[in-house]
């Protein structure tokens, strides 16, 4: 996301070339990327009014931003402000190039300083790689946390290996600490000792924590979970919650918390307004608190693997009343059915078969669902069995977002029948949005009619003719090759209105998928 910066005082962009300091990493960067030809036609660019200029750059991407600025220092203080408020991403894609890509970036935004980058602007940073190991040890970490500290209005931060980050980064903890506007914070391969140094972090709206590197064991007898300490601290401010492989009675809240007299201590694990807790792959040996009254406003829910639990959590009539989505196995779902709740979406984490012949979906899927994404398995097609899809139609009625996942695909040259035999049978559904990932198979080296390398417009026409309340559609064979369509409310480049047109570029239909998998209306 582009974020236009203010316009500077001087009429050209060119007049406020300053800092000749960076003509090494100018000279550096148009040697090693060999673009030293376009160099005069960017050099033009700043000779435009500002205005003119700003919205010329409001379409390029951040790497994009990054890569004219350096070709480009005269104009550094438009390119490099918008950069760094579109996002931060320290990671290269080459791991041969990553230290000189890495210290390029970090060098380039210390040494303009604030006069061209505004860091008290800058909302977003996401770290996938800490990268402390290069040619000089000390002069990475010390650009990273100069330029991190001078960020003061942070309200989004990403550490990915944080535990290899932290602890050797000093000041870091300290200024995450102290961030005043952080609202969102995302940590992974995270150690004790790294969510030690932010125990005392509060005011969080965002957590997501996943993949602790450390067992509970070691110091489950001596001190307090760190993790449950900054939880506790942001009680009264946090809205979503997403964990991921941690120990929920020991990161979370213990077993059976709420049964018990202790008022004090009831209200202290207490989270009023979270509306969304997500604990996929979490452990916790008879782990069955009162939900209510921990989390007495969710509505998004993404239960643990382990399913033990459900039998208490089935007496937590309160607590289950209230979702409106749900994300659990395909047997904590049929017995949140039997027992006579429902929900509005529906997502299922495990595999499914397609013949639904010996299970019946009444007693699986709530009848009021209006979004359902599953994935389903088949060794072989037969139009004589119960499909999933040829009884979806009479338990879900109205269904409206549909994803559906074949995790054993067929062979190619059958694909487009199969699909279609598919739609056909969920014609009668009110869909607006529709999703079918199918892993093809093809054992020929040149198929020409393998999906894989062709879009599959005649799929999305004869989709298109099936379903006319349909408004988006995706087509995924693997996690390559994907296409999305959307229907045109106006004409446009000759194609009429109601028309399911393709999407370019891809990440748009990405974008609109994300959309789609969250909606309960």
């Amino acid at each position: 996301m582009s974020v236009a910066a203010p316009p500077p005082s001087e009429t050209t962009i060119a007049d406020s070339a300053q800092n000749p300091s960076m003509n090494d990493l100018v000279t550096e960067q148009l040697v090693s990327s060999g673009d030293a030809a376009s160099f005069a036609p960017r050099t033009a660019l700043a000779l435009l009014h500002y205005d003119v200029a700003s919205t010329i750059l409001t379409d390029l991407t951040p790497n994009e931003l990054l890569n004219f600025a350096l070709t480009c220092r005269s104009i550094c203080n438009v390119v490099i402000p918008r950069y760094i408020w579109a996002h931060i991403a320290l990671t290269p894609k080459h791991p041969r190039l990553q230290v000189i890509t890495l210290l390029r970036k970090i060098a380039f935004s210390v040494e303009c300083g604030p006069h061209f980058i505004r860091h008290l602007e800058v909302a977003s940073i996401h770290v996938k790689k800490p990268y402390l190991k290069c040619r000089n040890p000390w002069y990475l970490p010390y650009l990273f946390q100069e330029l991190f500290t001078q960020m003061q209005n942070l309200r989004s931060l990403s550490i990915i290996h944080c535990d290899k980050m932290l602890p050797h980064l000093p000041r870091i903890p300290k200024a995450i600490v102290s961030l005043p506007h952080l609202r969102s914070l995302h940590l992974a391969n995270f150690s004790y000792l790294a969510l030690n140094l932010l125990d005392k972090l509060s005011g969080l709206q965002t957590i997501s924590l996943a993949s602790p590197t450390y067992n509970v064991h070691e110091f489950l007898s001596s001190t307090t979970s760190a993790l449950q300490k900054i939880l506790v601290n942001s009680r009264h401010t946090l809205e979503e919650i997403r964990l991921f492989e941690v120990c929920l009675n020991v990161d979370l809240i213990p077993s059976h918390h709420g049964s018990r007299a202790d008022a004090d201590t009831n209200q202290e694990l207490c989270w009023p307004h979270v509306h969304t807790l997500e604990l996929p792959q979490c452990i916790g040996d008879g782990w069955a608190p009162a939900l209510h009254i921990a989390f007495p406003s969710v509505r998004t829910f993404a239960s643990p693997e382990q399913s033990h639990w459900w039998t208490a959590a089935l007496r937590d009539a309160s607590f289950l009343t209230g979702l409106e989505s749900l994300h659990t196995k395909s047997s904590v779902a049929r017995g949140f059915t039997m027992a006579g709740y429902t929900t509005r979406r529906l997502v299922i984490g495990d595999d499914m078969p397609f013949d639904v012949t010996n299970t019946p979906l009444k007693d699986l899927l709530p009848r009021h669902l209006v979004n359902l994404q599953v994935s389903l398995w088949s060794s072989y097609f037969d139009p004589t069995l119960e499909r999933f899809t040829t009884v979806l139609p009479m338990v879900t009625p109205h269904l409206k977002y549909f994803f559906m996942r074949m995790n054993r695909g067929f062979i190619c040259n059958t694909y487009h029948n199969q699909l279609c035999d598919i739609v056909d049978d969920i014609r009668t559904l009110p869909l607006e949005y529709l999703c079918i990932t199918w892993d093809v198979n093809c054992g020929k080296k040149r198929c020409d009619r393998c999906v894989r390398r062709s879009c599959p417009e005649p799929v999305a026409k004869y989709v298109e003719r099936r379903l006319p309340s349909l408004q988006a559609l995706t087509i995924r064979v693997d996690e390559n090759r994907r296409w999305h369509w959307k229907k045109k409310k106006v004409e446009e480049d000759g194609v009429p209105a109601g028309t399911l047109s393709l999407m370019s570029p891809t990440r748009e239909g990405d974008i609109l998928r994300e959309e789609y998998a969250k909606r309960i209306v």
